[in-house]
C-alpha cells in the first residue's frame, strides 16, 4: 500500500465517485470566508500543523461509500463528526449515515451530489445517526428516538417516519465558501476543516502540508478501499486551485449543540 499519493484522478476511475459540479454561485447558500472575520494569510507566514494538533486527530473513522456515488455526503458527515468530537469528546462520538444527507440532494444512486447542496442540507436539515449498536445506546440514553437511524450506506433506504425531528440535533452550524487556495490554506491552519471537490471526486481537507517543496492539502477519502495511506491522502496546489471554482469548497468551524449535550 502507498505511503503518499498525490493528484489522483477520480474522475478516470472505473467506478464512480460522485461529486458534481456546484450548481449555485460563490457566496450564494453560503457565508463567504472572506466574511468569517479572519485575515487570509500571507504566504511567507504559512506553517504547516503539527499532525498531533491538528483535526485529523478528531476523526474516529474514515467514512466509506463503497461502490455508490456519495463521497460528497461522506465527507459531509465526516466534518460533523470531528467537530462534534471536539466539542463533546471522542468519548461521545455519534457516527453519522451519509445516505441521510445524500437523499437530500440526489435523485438516484449513482448520479452524484454537490458539495454546497449537502453541506447546506446538514446545516439546515441535519443527519440521522447510523443504524449501531453505540449509536442505539447513545440514542435511548439521550431519549431520542431509536428509530430515527440510516444504514451507513443503501440508496434505496427510506427515511423513518418524523426522521427530521432528530437530525436537527446533528446539524453542522458555521459553513464559508472558500474563493481561492489562499483561503483554504488560511482556513486549515486555522482549525477549519474543508470539503471540496476535484475530478469528480470530493474529499475532506484536514491539514496543511509542505512536502516535495510544494504546499498540499492532507486530505481524508471516502473513496479509500483499494489504495492511499489508511484512507489519507494529499493534494498540491496546482490540482486543487482550478476545480475550487467549478466544484466548491466549504469550509466548516462548529456544530449545532443540542440541548441534552450541554453540560457533556
Amino acid at each position: 500500500m502507498m505511503s503518499e499519493l498525490y493528484d489522483v484522478d477520480f474522475e478516470n476511475d472505473p467506478n464512480p465517485c460522485g461529486c458534481v459540479p456546484r450548481e449555485d454561485k460563490l457566496g450564494e447558500n453560503h457565508k463567504l470566508f472572506s466574511s468569517a472575520g479572519i485575515q487570509t494569510i500571507p504566504r511567507s507566514e504559512w506553517v504547516e500543523t503539527p499532525e498531533s494538533d491538528s483535526i485529523k486527530q478528531l476523526i474516529t473513522k474514515i467514512k466509506n461509500q463503497k461502490q455508490e456515488s456519495s463521497c460528497t455526503a461522506n465527507n459531509t458527515t465526516q466534518n460533523h463528526e470531528m467537530f462534534w468530537n471536539l466539542m463533546f469528546g471522542l468519548d461521545h462520538w455519534v457516527e453519522l449515515s451519509p445516505i441521510s444527507v445524500y437523499k437530500q440532494c440526489n435523485g438516484g444512486r449513482d448520479q452524484g451530489s454537490s458539495i454546497p447542496c449537502c453541506m447546506k442540507a446538514i446545516r439546515d436539515i441535519g443527519a440521522l445517526p447510523a443504524n449501531t449498536p453505540r449509536n442505539i445506546a447513545f440514542m435511548e440514553k439521550h431519549g431520542l428516538n431509536t428509530k430515527h437511524v440510516m444504514d451507513l450506506v443503501g440508496f434505496r433506504q427510506d427515511y423513518p417516519q418524523d426522521w427530521k425531528q432528530t437530525a436537527q440535533h446533528f446539524r453542522i452550524e458555521e459553513t464559508y465558501d472558500i474563493a481561492n487556495f489562499d483561503e483554504f490554506a488560511t482556513a486549515l491552519q486555522n482549525g477549519f476543516s474543508v470539503s471540496y471537490g476535484r475530478s469528480g471526486h470530493s474529499i475532506c481537507g484536514v491539514r496543511l502540508v509542505y512536502k516535495n517543496n510544494q504546499w498540499c492539502i492532507e486530505y481524508a477519502n471516502s473513496w479509500h478501499s483499494t489504495w492511499g495511506n489508511n484512507g489519507f491522502g494529499y493534494d498540491t496546489e496546482k490540482y486543487v486551485k482550478g476545480s475550487i471554482g467549478r466544484y466548491g469548497a466549504i469550509a466548516v468551524r462548529t456544530v449545532h449543540s443540542p440541548y441534552f449535550m450541554q453540560g457533556t
